[in-house]
């Protein structure tokens, strides 16, 4: 990843916070994978959902790293790169303000991206955007129609779901909303498992996990 150390927000802990000990062990080797040798845990795995949201943030924060490097190249040249001692103290002086105009609209960037201003994305809003097909539906999730799925079927059940819509085709003709669709599909599954739903549908038949040539 081109530095030596990363950021973890607090921030961070609240989509994760229900995972098993397990599971949160499995996140943090994956944190590691990635920013060790840019490896990301399968697309089946307990902990992909979440490990998106990490894998987020990591990206606007080496994109912001490399602003920074850029700008301090920039602001650099600008310091040494005189013809006389006045010009070089008015440069000097241009330099320094347009650095700390830097360092402060990173820091609001990054207020914004995690801060009160703008809530992050939900990890089940950042793991249909890696889904071709789901994403494509017109009404997609929000924060408070992740929250509320999650809470009502778990995180597993909401996962398996969507990988089984991505696997039908044409899904983003037959169907407008995310949330609907998924929630639909759900109580189909839970009545399903009871064996009380007579019309059981395509969505309890056994699918093929997606691969990354799909996303």
């Amino acid at each position: 990843m081109g530095k030596e150390s990363f950021l973890l927000y607090k921030t961070f802990y609240e989509p994760v916070k229900s995972l098993s000990l397990e599971d949160k062990g499995a996140l943090f080797e994956a944190i590691y994978n990635y920013q060790l040798s840019a490896t990301e845990p399968p697309v089946s795995s307990p902990v992909y959902m979440a490990f998106l949201f990490f894998k987020n943030q990591f990206r606007l924060d080496e994109m912001k790293y490399k602003d920074t490097c850029n700008a301090n190249k920039t602001n650099a040249k600008k310091r040494w790169n005189i013809k006389n001692a006045g010009a070089s103290a008015r440069k000097r002086k241009d330099a320094d303000n347009a650095y700390n105009d830097n360092d402060k609209g990173n820091d609001k960037e990054n207020e914004n991206e995690i801060g009160k201003d703008k809530e992050p994305l939900h990890p089940l809003q950042l793991f249909v955007k890696n889904l071709k097909e789901v994403s494509r539906i017109k009404t997609q999730l929000t924060r408070a129609d992740c929250e509320n799925l999650i809470t009502q079927y778990g995180q597993e059940l909401v996962q398996e779901i969507l990988l089984a819509m991505e696997n039908t085709k044409g899904i983003a003709n037959k169907y407008t909303s995310v949330y609907l669709t998924l929630n639909n599909w759900a109580q189909r599954r839970k009545l399903t498992a009871r064996g009380t739903d007579p019309g059981a549908a395509n969505i309890n038949r056994p699918h093929k996990p997606i691969t990354a040539d799909q996303l």
